[in-house]
């Protein structure tokens, strides 16, 4: 099979979140149609991971997709200094510059959680004679960032191609960048198609496997485990919910450096039979059909491939003022809406959700079908369009 094109995958991530998904379902798509796939990864937690998954997508296809390390750099405050902090950027953008002359690619396509990443890679990537793409994925409002990063992006703003997931990401990022909005093109995160729904057996031998049941009210969440992604909420809104129901399971799916304080909490409020920390799991299609309800608490996001996913699968949607749910939904029509920290709103959803479980499944039909009228086909096409300048 002919490889006629190489795609650079930057994914400066530590963990796999909704970035790295997005990074990984681009270039799964691209070695799919024969180009050869590099995915560069900076540190060794989301190498392995990633490693793990082109494992399982392309063992013995012969298609050409890897994985490559690249230690990230030390962020010890010795660095940060000024004149050592110039020769560290110096050693790192010429490490970087060796690594991408060696890949060789036609095209690099940069994927940033925040715009405050990759600053040594950004400044290797412009050096070549090549395309390249930064897609920013998170913008929150009235962000501030190291005046180095804004000159940064100023700087190459008529160079690379600038590409933001949502709307409300794209006004953030021109009044941050005080650029024209005509730089910044928008091309929201679209979810894949949905697949094969699990059977009763399979639906069974899962909720066996987790301590569950059929009497339990199934709430699950998928997010990373960092602090503005509003755990706490969820947590604290348990502790009021089981005194009234003590059916119901939290399922918390994703990894973080936030676990820790998010488990002694969980110990403090006396919820450790109530809450399950599931970890990475890459069966988060059959769990969310096991659920009764998706809770997405995130206090600021780009548009959630995790959200779309659950809303696809027909479950009930609570989710915060500022998760992004409202790019492609209209509250209280398609879900149920609380402000961050809200815990008597958020906890009367969720009992609300289960007692109207009818209402519920309703409303959560009308979000499936206006979901549908988005393409991740066309996510694709209009996304490689941009990287490789066709």
């Amino acid at each position: 099979m002919k490889t006629f094109k190489t795609y650079l995958c930057w994914l400066p991530g530590k963990y796999i979140g909704g970035a790295e998904k997005y990074g990984l379902d681009l270039s799964f798509q691209f070695a799919k149609e024969s180009y050869k796939v590099y995915i560069l990864c900076p540190y060794a937690e989301c190498y392995s991971k990633v490693n793990e998954l082109i494992s399982n997508e392309f063992a013995n296809s012969g298609l050409h997709v890897a994985a490559v390390y690249c230690k990230a750099p030390s962020e010890s405050k010795l660095y940060k200094l000024p004149l050592i902090r110039k020769l560290h950027l110096i050693y790192w953008v010429h490490r970087y510059h060796s690594i991408i002359k060696d890949l060789g690619p036609h095209a690099i396509h940069i994927i940033l959680p925040f715009p405050s990443r990759s600053f040594s890679f950004i400044h290797s990537a412009i050096k070549f004679h090549i395309p390249v793409t930064i897609t920013f994925q998170l913008v929150p409002p009235s962000l501030r960032i190291n005046r180095r990063y804004l000159r940064l992006f100023r700087s190459i703003v008529d160079k690379v191609k600038f590409i933001s997931v949502s709307d409300n990401n794209r006004d953030n990022l021109t009044k941050l960048l005080s650029v024209n909005p005509d730089h910044i093109h928008t091309i929201p995160n679209r979810p894949k198609p949905i697949r094969d729904k699990i059977s009763q057996s399979e639906r069974v031998q899962l909720l066996c496997e987790l301590g569950l049941d059929t009497t339990h009210f199934i709430c699950t969440t998928v997010a990373a485990l960092v602090p503005r992604k509003g755990y706490e909420d969820v947590i604290r809104a348990c502790r009021f919910v089981v005194d009234q129901d003590p059916s119901y399971r939290f399922l918390f799916i994703g990894t973080g450096p936030h676990e820790a304080t998010l488990r002694l909490l969980v110990e403090e409020l006396e919820l450790t039979d109530n809450i399950f920390f599931l970890g990475h799991r890459t069966d988060v299609h059959h769990l969310l059909q096991l659920s009764q309800a998706f809770v997405f608490p995130s206090m600021s996001e780009g548009l959630s491939f995790a959200l779309m996913e659950a809303v696809q699968y027909n479950v009930p949607l609570i989710a915060s003022t500022q998760c992004g749910a409202d790019e492609f939904l209209i509250p209280t029509l398609h879900f149920k809406i609380y402000e961050n920290g809200d815990i008597p709103t958020l906890s009367h959803h969720l009992l609300s959700t289960r007692k109207n479980y009818h209402d519920a499944t309703k409303t959560a039909t009308l979000a499936a079908q206006a979901l549908q009228e988005y393409s991740y086909n066309d996510m694709i096409t209009d996304t490689s369009a941009i990287i490789f300048r066709s």
